[in-house]
């Protein structure tokens, strides 16, 4: 009897009921570590949040705001440095936002009243470009603009890596010197799309149409272009700086 008080005391009726080989399983399990049970990954486009068209509307406003108010410190050269800046209030921050289909854009546009007849005395193409989406150094890394209706959109530095762009329509967009590192552009619309000095590096551009796309001076180490026509597409790369030759037959002193 004292020996079983013993027991109890020090050892707990866990070790007690190994001693005697009554539950061995049931200790075997109580002196495991209690597992752990992370969260399962959800899909990458389920798990990005989503705006509404008058929520978009809302955002775009502010940031056409945001753009005009430092137009000028943009065109001067400090576009990236005040987009990274940590307080920059009106400025479009739609990373990783779910901004895809068509229907959303349809219908921001619609809210926006951004559908009016062209001026007089000016050309379609200017008109369509003044009322489209104005994105200018917008944020918009990672998120996903799967089939947007982006056409005629002024993305001039906009910061779109990563961002997945497959089958959007980015016809006639100004697309300057914008950030496109890692963006998936598969089936994009790129038709007279202006891409000059646009950083396209390890971009996927398989399946786009590039018809009249200007692309000059754009950074396209380690993009893909399987199945694209670029018959039409102006490519031209930075030329190396000309060195000088060395005299074939240099003379002795």
């Amino acid at each position: 009897m004292t020996s079983l008080t013993s027991l109890l005391r020090w050892g707990g009726v866990a070790t007690l009921m190994v001693l005697l080989g009554c539950a061995p399983a049931l200790t075997a399990r109580a002196l495991e570590p209690a597992p752990l049970h992370p969260p399962k990954p959800a899909d990458n486009q389920s798990a990005k949040k989503r705006l509404t068209a008058a929520q978009l509307l809302q955002v775009l406003n502010r940031h056409e705001q945001w753009f005009g108010q430092n137009r000028r410190r943009l065109h001067r050269g400090f576009a990236d440095g005040l987009a990274k800046a940590k307080t920059n209030p009106g400025r479009a921050e739609l990373q990783g936002y779910d901004l895809s289909g068509k229907a959303l854009w349809s219908a921001m546009r619609t809210l926006g009243g951004r559908a009016e007849p062209a001026a007089p005395g000016t050309s379609t193409r200017q008109d369509t470009r003044r009322r489209w989406p104005i994105l200018n150094s917008a944020g918009l890394e990672g998120a996903n603009l799967q089939n947007a209706g982006l056409a005629h959109a002024e993305l001039i530095r906009a910061h779109l890596d990563g961002a997945d762009l497959r089958g959007a329509n980015l016809s006639g967009s100004n697309l300057q010197k914008a950030h496109l590192r890692g963006a998936d552009l598969r089936g994009a619309n790129l038709t007279q799309t202006y891409m000059m000095g646009a950083d396209l590096r390890d971009a996927r551009l398989d399946g786009a149409i590039l018809d009249g796309t200007f692309l000059k001076m754009a950074r396209l180490q380690g993009a893909t272009f399987e199945g694209v026509d670029l018959s039409t597409a102006t490519i031209m790369r930075p030329m190396a700086p000309a060195t000088a030759e060395a005299p074939a037959n240099p003379a002795t002193p």
